[in-house]
């Protein structure tokens, strides 16, 4: 297969997951339809050029969320489901950040992070209003309010068969 999920090397910017209550019933920490979800899906993916936008493939993706010890729940909270959406752009789930660096290793964390804490796009569960995020201060996978502001790591899938390119060299924090 051509098709590599990529997440950029640093912060495209730093932005709340979500800063104000949704008019929509959800929580604040939906990531499906949030101010950084149409961030990234309209405005960043819309600034890119034509050849790179023909080459990011849509993907489903799915929100999860998160409890205080760090178990992995297909519902958010107060039971709240997620649906499975179709982005070209979207912020890294916890699973797809712990393919490339070891959440365990705080130096690894450090290292990968630089100087900027980032987003993920996974919820916790038993707050209705906070999201995970990778935190630099500590190393690891914390939880904060989503009006908070945090890099945001754009990740999506390419399709390298469409595109012209040389590789230069890969990175793997684990």
């Amino acid at each position: 297969t051509n098709k590599y999920l990529v997440i950029s090397k640093d912060s495209i910017c730093n932005k709340a997951f979500q800063s104000i209550p949704r008019n929509d019933g959800q929580s604040q920490s939906t990531y499906e339809n949030s101010e950084i979800d149409n961030y990234l899906e309209t405005e960043w993916f819309i600034s890119l050029s034509s050849n790179i936008k023909n080459a990011i493939s849509i993907t489903k993706i799915k929100q999860v969320s998160y409890d205080d010890n760090l178990k992995k729940q297909e519902t958010g909270y107060n039971g709240q489901t997620f649906n499975t959406i179709d982005r070209h752009v979207f912020l890294p789930s916890v699973e797809d950040l712990k393919g490339l660096v070891d959440l365990e290793n705080t130096s690894k964390v450090k290292e990968f992070l630089g100087q900027t804490s980032i987003w993920t796009r996974d919820s916790n569960y038993n707050y209705a209003n906070d999201a995970r995020y990778l935190y630099v201060g500590y190393g690891g996978l914390g939880t904060n309010y989503v009006a908070i502001v945090n890099g945001i790591r754009s990740t999506f899938v390419i399709d390298l068969s469409k595109v012209n390119y040389t590789v230069t060299g890969t990175v793997n924090y684990k």
